[in-house]
């Protein structure tokens, strides 16, 4: 038993003869929130007397545990009840602020992050740019992080926060400096290894999303990078569970899916790339790359009719539409043969296909890249 929690339950045992006793109830309740022993602050919640469940520290505490548990709908109600009752200070209104961004509640979020706020709080800042950068408002998110960057020139995780907005924006030079200005920082670390990525250093790129993962299992980026790596590096099977995680935790972004997908195709899994390849249709069946993926895939398994229909819809949403390109491509040149199909397929993740130079394998990193947001924010509760 570490002591921080020996001290946690001795001080339960002093509180059943003294239940009234607030100073050391939320003393030793802060003691278990910041050592992650959850149980013991909600049971020293539960067993607060009635005529006590009004302290404003107590509800504030409440909230912390409740995001701690991930319920930050539960954690909203807690800390609206304090800004309701005019017990407003900065951490409350970052609190509040990050439990709507967890939510997706941009707008609601964006309301509390005020200048005053993001310029009092470094957190505040970065929340403020992760927030407006996940809400796709990027030229706006680019201007606060240019002019909060040199309120707060040392924070971690505000420049953990502009190198992420930095590579969506294309901006490699700030992408690269911020992203070693904020140390350790996961984001940070997923910023450099998705450089190393593009510059096909993948060796490089695998130890930083590595690192990544070592501090945030939940890091979709570092996830789907990890995947590309692997995928590119010939090892199909640990990709395409890499970037099913990934996936799943962004949810909703189509490239990652159509990337996991070609991933399980690569590895002989036509069945689960399927699955995939749906997945991205059901999000938007307007996205061309969808039906282009299934095109190909219906190639390779002998469904030629249903290929050229797919195509056809991928071209009437996108001229350009690259997997489109390479199920035409195939056609012409496999004729039918099943396995030459298959074969085609393969030489395409490697090797230049089409005018422009471009590989099945770039395909998938320009799919999976911008635009993608950020999931998961780096700032933690306040006090």
């Amino acid at each position: 038993m570490t002591d921080n929690k020996a001290m946690a339950l001795q001080r339960l045992e002093w509180l059943k003869d003294d239940p009234g006793n607030m100073t050391l109830r939320l003393d030793t309740l802060t003691l278990a929130l910041n050592n992650r022993l959850l149980d013991i602050a909600d049971q020293l919640i539960r067993t607060t007397p009635e005529s006590d469940r009004d302290n404003p520290n107590l509800r504030n505490l409440s909230g912390l545990l409740a995001l701690k548990r991930g319920d930050a709908a539960a954690a909203i109600a807690h800390f609206e009840s304090l800004h309701d009752a005019g017990i407003v200070n900065d951490a409350t209104r970052f609190n509040l602020a990050w439990c709507h961004a967890l939510e997706g509640r941009h707008e609601e979020a964006l309301a509390l992050l005020s200048d005053e706020l993001a310029e009092a709080l470094p957190q505040a800042a970065a929340l403020r740019v992760q927030t407006l950068h996940t809400a796709g408002q990027f030229e706006t998110a680019q201007e606060q992080a240019k002019a909060l960057m040199t309120v707060h020139p040392e924070d971690r995780g505000l420049m953990a926060a502009i190198s992420t907005l930095a590579l969506d924006m294309a901006d490699r030079s700030l992408a690269l400096t911020s992203a070693k200005k904020a140390g350790e920082h996961p984001d940070a670390l997923t910023t450099l290894g998705l450089l190393h990525l593009e510059a096909n250093r993948t060796e490089e790129a695998e130890r930083e999303f590595a690192r990544a993962l070592a501090l945030n299992d939940r890091q979709a980026r570092a996830w789907i990078g990890q995947g590309l790596a692997r995928l590119r590096n010939g090892f199909h099977e640990a990709a395409a569970q890499d970037l099913d995680c990934g996936a799943r935790l962004f949810g909703t972004h189509l490239g990652s899916w159509l990337a996991a997908g070609w991933a399980y195709f690569s590895a002989g899994d036509l069945q689960t790339c399927r699955a995939r390849f749906t997945t991205a249709m059901d999000i938007d069946p307007n996205f061309a790359e969808s039906h282009g993926s299934l095109a190909v895939l219906n190639l390779v398994e002998g469904d030629s009719e249903a290929a050229e229909r797919q195509c056809e819809v991928a071209f009437r949403l996108n001229r350009q539409c690259f997997s489109a390109t390479l199920a035409k491509s195939i056609m012409l040149e496999a004729a039918g043969d099943t396995g030459k199909a298959q074969a085609l397929v393969a030489r395409a993740m490697a090797h230049p296909i089409d005018a422009e130079g471009r590989s099945l394998g770039a395909m998938l990193s320009g799919l999976t890249g911008g635009g993608a947001g950020s999931v998961i924010f780096g700032a933690n509760p306040l006090h």
